[in-house]
């Protein structure tokens, strides 16, 4: 359980700003706006501030200007989705953490959220034609069958991530759901291929509608994508895919070994 802390905890990045973050012309309802700026402060807290004290609702209505009943609905929604917590008579508390992944290590298991591992909810799993970037990824003519999946994460009710997924149909052979929702694809993979290299391309952009709707967020808001490819020791691609991440709660880590300064090319200045 988190730590209860003084108000004097506060980090330095959620101190009050004096300045309006709020735009009342626009179409968009104040409660929103004002969740929108304490999600980026809560991110920016994510890494260490655990169980620090949040913001006052009295100090939240001073800063935006607005009412109490605005403060309350802000604060409820986040509580609800797992980032704040509410202890009567003490104040508002920070819970949420970052998702940090390691993406290149292929067995291991699956990520969590903080202390919460992720629930899977399956959205598609079913057979179309292959499009036609992925088909040069997996090394096969556009439109060929194969396996495709999408995935929502989530944890503590919090939607973290979206995840397409294409397989040959030959390597997704006895994939179910229900495998799926034990094991990440990567240890399905690698029980029957021996997976040497996963090539990631890791890209900062905004939300589409689509996935705005799936990951409980607003177009335009701020997400991180991972394009990977999954191949075996004979270089074939046995999974290619695209995850789509909300960028305030996910962060990866990636451990690479570095030789010798003799072993090391030269690089570029």
């Amino acid at each position: 359980m988190a730590t209860l802390t003084d108000s004097s905890d506060y980090p330095a990045k959620m101190e009050i700003s004096s300045v309006s973050l709020i735009d009342r012309s626009l179409h968009l309802p104040l409660y929103v706006q004002i969740k929108r700026e304490l999600l980026r402060r809560i991110a920016n807290t994510a890494r260490d501030g655990q169980g620090r004290r949040f913001h006052s609702d009295e100090e939240l209505c001073i800063e935006f200007n607005v009412s109490r009943m605005t403060v309350r609905q802000a604060i409820k929604e986040l509580v609800d989705e797992g980032y704040l917590t509410r202890a009567r008579g003490l104040g508002t508390f920070l819970t949420a953490q970052k998702v940090s992944e390691h993406p290149l290590r292929l067995t291991s298991d699956r990520a969590t959220f903080g202390a919460q591992p992720f629930d899977l909810s399956i959205r598609r799993f079913e057979t179309v034609p292959c499009p036609l970037e992925v088909g040069a990824q997996l090394g096969i003519a556009p439109e060929t069958p194969v396996c495709f999946a999408l995935r929502v994460r989530s944890a503590g009710g919090v939607k973290v991530s979206i995840d397409h997924r294409w397989l040959p149909l030959d390597v997704a052979e006895g994939l179910t759901a229900e495998l799926m929702s034990q094991q990440t694809l990567v240890q399905f993979v690698g029980q029957r291929y021996a997976l040497e290299k996963a090539d990631m391309q890791f890209e900062g952009g905004l939300a589409s509608p689509g996935d705005a709707t799936l990951l409980g967020i607003l177009p335009g808001d701020a997400v991180l994508t991972r394009l990977l490819v999954y191949s075996t020791s004979d270089g074939r691609a046995v999974m290619a895919g695209r995850s789509t991440h909300r960028s305030d709660l996910s962060r990866y880590a990636i451990s690479l070994p570095i030789g010798r300064a003799s072993e090391v090319e030269p690089t570029s200045p």
